[in-house]
């Protein structure tokens, strides 16, 4: 088995994306045999795709090589008006630092774009977010353009999951979405006060299985599940973590695709401490997720502290 991890980075957002490779080197005498040896051998995939991480954030990268906030300030630069870095980017994270220590890792490799959303619109059809139909529509030729959250994937466009699916893949997507839903307006929490109300929490469930369905049947994938459509606020990383190892259990016997967009750690969640295990962006769950490990542990092995933005240095 070998591991190509592709680290994606841009101005203001670093994707990661890892591909988990199963490949074979076997030759076959002729097109028959090749074409059997492809079906018991394709590769099974899963890429992670993350919002806002920086190279101070994983260990694979050095600090005052590759500087963002922590490399900046040891060479002298002011960093964020928020007074934040990693004296340390040692955090716990084996699977990652095997995947770096025993695959690929890419230092020159460019986002299509900044911005959330078109950067999804690229990695799901390989086009620039410049020509999804979606946002032509939106600005006529001769217009001024703005690219933004304005690059929806729209039913009758190719993409990844469709593609993947002709080659006999099982395709699935756990995590955020923010690629619209061919304008359908989905009802999402905004708090954890909205899951509370019963008429809001019955919209916000029925919706969610809007997305769950439109995902399913109109962009490709055969399983969706544990979906954050846009920037949630209700945020549950172990519910989404314990989705993703259902999907690997469930289909590791056959070839698969697997989509994993996590909105961590976007900037905008912030408030560790206020999360409730049970409140998720499809509504409230009667038992604890199961994931690999809990947030909790994760700060604890980390010595995880949040620190007063006012502060100019400290550790994260």
């Amino acid at each position: 088995m070998k591991y190509f991890s592709i680290i994606h980075f841009s101005k203001i957002v670093l994707l990661m994306i890892t591909i988990f490779l199963i490949v074979s080197c076997g030759k076959q005498k002729n097109k028959v045999d090749q074409s059997a040896s492809l079906n018991r051998e394709k590769l099974n995939i899963i890429v992670i795709f993350m919002d806002d991480l920086d190279f101070d954030e994983l260990n694979v990268y050095d600090n005052d090589l590759y500087p963002c906030y922590t490399g900046a300030h040891n060479h002298g630069y002011p960093i964020s008006n928020e007074g934040i870095y990693f004296n340390s980017s040692r955090l716990y994270m084996p699977n990652i630092d095997k995947l770096a220590r025993e695959g690929a890792v890419f230092t020159r490799f460019y986002t299509p774009s900044s911005v959330c959303t078109p950067a999804r619109y690229s990695i799901l059809t390989g086009r620039y977010a410049s020509k999804s139909p979606g946002f032509l529509k939106q600005f006529p030729a001769n217009t001024t353009a703005n690219i933004r959250w304005n690059t929806p994937l729209l039913p009758d466009e190719p993409n990844i999951a469709k593609s993947m699916k002709e080659l006999g893949y099982t395709t699935g997507i756990i995590g955020k979405w923010h690629n619209e839903l061919n304008g359908k307006i989905a009802i999402t929490p905004k708090s954890y006060e909205d899951l509370k109300d019963s008429a809001l929490s019955r919209q916000i469930a029925s919706d969610y299985e809007y997305i769950i369905d439109y995902l399913e049947d109109s962009i490709g994938f055969d399983h969706a599940a544990r979906i954050c459509y846009d920037n949630p606020r209700v945020m549950n990383l172990e519910w989404v973590t314990e989705g993703a190892i259902n999907f690997i259990d469930e289909n590791k016997s056959k070839p698969f695709y697997l989509y994993l967009p996590l909105p961590f750690p976007h900037a905008q969640y912030n408030k560790f401490k206020e999360w409730d295990i049970h409140a998720t962006p499809a509504g409230m769950i009667d038992e604890e997720p199961v994931g690999q490990m809990t947030f909790k542990e994760a700060c604890r092995i980390n010595r995880f502290k949040l620190l007063d933005k006012r502060k100019s240095m400290g550790t994260y």
